[in-house]
């Protein structure tokens, strides 16, 4: 076990990432990103034409998940994975982290 794995097992929260289908269970952190501008996050607008709010980032397990069009529940949160790789190391996939969008309604699964 890794350095970065044994800090998500003990400080993870329970995470699901609905894959391909299937829903994956992991301990994985999910932070809210406060940046006031989002320069660096794609714009995406809601049908009313404002900008949609709620990005957060994900730091998880190197795992071949969650991938891009995946959604992640969070506590009551459900996030939709915009973008994901893995982070390396010395050659070896240390974890992977996303950005994630809040889903909107009509996106969630129930």
């Amino acid at each position: 076990m890794t350095g970065v794995e044994a800090i998500l097992t003990r400080l993870g929260w329970e995470t699901a990432i609905e894959h391909q289908g299937e829903v994956h269970r992991v301990k994985a952190v999910v932070q809210p990103i406060h940046d006031r501008n989002k320069l660096y996050l794609e714009a995406d607008y809601s049908a009313l034409g404002q900008l949609e709010k709620g990005h957060a980032l994900y730091y998880g397990p190197a795992l071949p998940y969650p991938q891009q069009g995946d959604f992640i529940r969070f506590g009551e949160e459900h996030y939709f994975v915009k973008q994901t790789e893995n982070f390396y190391g010395k050659g070896k996939a240390l974890y992977r982290w996303a950005v994630l969008q809040r889903a909107r309604e009509e996106e969630r699964d129930g």
